[in-house]
């Protein structure tokens, strides 16, 4: 057999042997039947996985049973470099289902069903002239098909500095450490994120370093980073820390910005049982999928596979060599999301009426607005009002928090004179209104002004006096008796 045929045997045996490692707990069905090698052609590579994910907010987690999402993805479709140096042309993803899913990635969504979802990519470049990330489909659920599952991981991320006045330089230390011992492996992705959006108005960052050594793999244009081998991912050992730092240049488009890159942990089981299954086998070569199948080599302008969320269509104009993979049970996904966000502002602070009685319902109104909150998924941590030092939480009204969300609080107050300012937080920095000193309100009293003493000395001087005329009265009526 000629050397270039061996070489290109030896890829495609390892291509489709990756994604079969990062399956779990279930042994794969046997190929339905055999076909002869592929033909030398244009090979493209397709995975098919199903993933509970976990979305978090804080910088740490401990290993616990969590209620996630689940997500039916492909995560990959890569025109393979080989002899044709030809792209994919017209590449396309339908997903034919019955389902009305929550999360639909609409990255190059053409048509959203139920029934059809299709997905247009054009043409498709081989690997080593693409200067983006892998092709990605996705569909699932957020809160209607809640998953229980257990990571089996401790994970935790931080940040040697998060909030930016200039361009500087930000580490981000993530440290893993498995809890179970069907563990073997562990991704770790670091990236930027979208930067879409609001976003991209507010701060712009790359990676410039990371450790991981020949593990570790970055995109051309910085954005994004997986370490650790895919589907195997980096080895570990049981209650044993793996830590690694990846380094981004960030510079904020606003005078102060908190920046967090986002933070994807991914376990894997490598040879290992995962409780209640068994370990994964490779994916057969040479193996034609018939009714789904567990993947292999097909030869043509399309191929179709079946899972929970419905028969999907990967098809492109002409004929390609399709190597495809996919995992029927699910893969685990602890995600830290990435946030870029400036500080809040409040406008328009003031108390209605102006002023009144002690019975007088006094309304304090103030607007909330955070433009890094456009989605409308964070609510403010708190907007209160601050009376005579004393916080009061107020209540929201109406209005986006991009545009403007209007907050109040109703209250009575005592006689007297009264101060107050408005604070609110998004969870990690705080606006307040005025920015310095206090506003002030005056409550009077009900009825006259006069102070009590007066009234009081004026009652009791008419006693005094109308006692004193009484006893004169009294005794000139007996002298004159």
């Amino acid at each position: 057999m000629p050397k270039r045929q061996i070489i290109i045997r030896t890829l495609l045996t390892g291509i489709l042997l990756i994604p079969a490692l990062a399956i779990s707990d279930f042994i794969l069905p046997p190929a339905p039947t055999a076909m002869a090698e592929p033909e030398d052609g244009n090979k493209v590579e397709v995975y098919f996985s199903t993933n509970y994910h976990l979305d978090l907010y804080e910088d740490n987690f401990t290993n616990e049973e969590v209620t996630g999402q689940v997500i039916w993805r492909i995560p990959n479709i890569i025109n393979t470099t080989d002899e044709t140096g030809e792209p994919v042309r017209g590449l396309k993803v339908t997903l034919d289902s019955d389902l009305a899913f929550e999360w639909v990635d609409k990255e190059n969504l053409t048509r959203r069903g139920p029934p059809t979802y299709e997905w247009f990519f054009g043409d498709l470049v081989e690997e080593h002239k693409y200067t983006g990330w892998a092709t990605d489909v996705l569909v699932g659920f957020l809160h209607q098909s809640p998953i229980k599952f257990t990571p089996g991981f401790d994970v935790s991320r931080s940040f040697d500095k998060a909030v930016f006045t200039a361009s500087d330089t930000q580490t981000v230390t993530v440290t893993v450490t498995p809890r179970e011992e069907w563990i073997e492996g562990v991704e770790i992705h670091v990236h930027a994120g979208h930067l879409a959006g609001p976003e991209s108005d507010l701060v712009d960052a790359a990676i410039i370093s990371h450790s991981g050594g020949e593990q570790a793999h970055v995109t051309p244009d910085g954005r994004y980073s997986e370490i650790g081998t895919p589907g195997l991912g980096i080895p570990v050992e049981l209650n044993t820390p793996v830590t690694i730092t990846v380094t981004f240049r960030v510079t904020p488009k606003v005078p102060r910005v908190e920046y967090k890159p986002h933070v994807a942990v991914i376990p894997n089981p490598g040879e290992r049982k995962r409780p209640g299954g068994v370990a994964p086998t490779p994916l057969q070569p040479g193996s034609v999928p018939v009714g789904g199948g567990a993947g292999g080599p097909t030869i043509g302008s399309s191929f179709s596979y079946t899972n929970e969320a419905g028969t999907w269509t990967v098809s492109a104009e002409g004929d390609y060599v399709w190597n495809w993979g996919a995992a029927e049970v699910p893969r685990y996904e602890v995600f830290f999301s990435h946030r870029a966000n400036s500080p809040p502002t409040l406008t328009s602070g003031g108390v209605s009426p102006p002023s009144g009685t002690p019975t007088t319902p006094f309304t304090f109104q103030v607007t909330y607005r955070d433009t890094d909150r456009a989605t409308g998924t964070f609510v403010p941590s708190y907007v209160r009002v601050y009376i005579d030092g004393s916080a009061r939480d107020m209540g929201y009204v109406s209005g986006k928090y991009a545009d403007g969300a209007v907050f109040s609080h109703k209250t009575t107050l005592s006689a007297g004179q009264h101060t107050y300012y408005f604070e609110a937080s998004d969870g990690f920095f705080t606006a307040r209104f005025p920015e310095d000193g206090n506003l002030s309100i005056e409550v009077t009293r009900e009825g006259l002004e006069f102070p009590v003493w007066i009234v009081a000395g004026i009652i009791a001087g008419a006693v005094v006096i109308g006692s004193v005329t009484y006893f004169f009265i009294r005794r000139r009526r007996r002298r004159v008796a």
